[in-house]
């Protein structure tokens, strides 16, 4: 009975290690997705969300996750709508002086 106990907790480590490794994964995609979206640089990308580039370069490859993973999710999409808002301005400007 003891046994078997312990292969269930093992059972229950290895998956909880898996689901950690697809949510960085998941996440790394997010991110990466997100700063190209918005054509930021990582280190650009970084500097708008207030975190070091080397953050991004651990959540784009899957090596990290951040604690407060929601309210980073939100800050990210507020800087890439931002960025594309700005963009998108710029187009019809540079369309107004022709």
């Amino acid at each position: 009975m003891m046994i078997a106990t312990i292969l269930i907790d093992f059972d229950d480590v290895k998956n909880e290690q898996e689901r950690e490794a697809e949510m960085k994964v998941q996440w790394g995609e997010f991110v990466k997705n997100m700063r190209m979206a918005a054509g930021l640089s990582k280190a650009k990308f970084a500097e708008k969300l207030g975190v070091s580039p080397n953050s991004i370069k651990q959540y784009e490859k899957a090596q990290a996750f951040p604690r407060h993973a929601e309210d980073l999710e939100l800050k990210i999409r507020e800087v890439v709508k931002l960025e594309i808002q700005r963009k998108r301005s710029k187009i019809v400007q540079l369309q107004l002086a022709v």
